[in-house]
């Protein structure tokens, strides 16, 4: 089987996969994330679906529509030191979210006892 290279919709980072793989969701593996294996556009594949019949999304005439909003631009790779500050904010977070569930804990066990 041929390799096709397919875009992960939330970081844009190229990998190749499979055919058979088509229409599958697959992992990311540089963010993780599942994302569909698409045919890209320069490539038709076959589809049971008859060519008279227009995809979702596609006009009857076989145009795209006109109102289609481009695509975000995919979010900037992180420095390992950004990576580590975000790591570090996001246990801060938890910490004060869970001291803040037991100072909650204790105030409605003081009040019932």
């Amino acid at each position: 089987m041929s390799m096709i290279v397919i875009t992960c919709a939330r970081c844009g980072g190229a990998s190749q996969v499979d055919e058979a793989h088509l229409g599958q969701m697959v992992r990311c593996p540089r963010c993780g994330e599942a994302t569909p294996a698409a045919a890209p556009a320069s490539a038709p594949v076959s589809s049971p679906i008859s060519s008279s019949t227009p995809a979702p999304g596609e006009s009857p005439g076989g145009a795209a529509p006109s109102s289609a909003a481009p695509s975000p631009a995919p979010p900037p790779s992180l420095t390992r030191s950004e990576r580590q500050a975000l790591r570090r904010r996001r246990h801060v977070i938890v910490a004060v979210l869970c001291a803040a569930g037991l100072a909650l804990a204790a105030a409605v066990l003081l009040r019932i006892g």
